[in-house]
């Protein structure tokens, strides 16, 4: 077993941008609100 962890480079590094513009309409739609995630006191 190797004592560190190893390291690599994600495979959507490339397009990272893209793919997080592409998610931004489905994570408006499906995750609840963000003061629906806040708890209150």
């Amino acid at each position: 077993m190797p004592a560190i962890a190893p390291v690599a480079r994600a495979s959507t590094s490339d397009d990272a941008p893209a793919v997080g513009a592409a998610i931004l309409p489905f994570s408006d739609q499906l995750l609840p609100a963000q003061f629906v995630l806040l708890k209150s006191a």
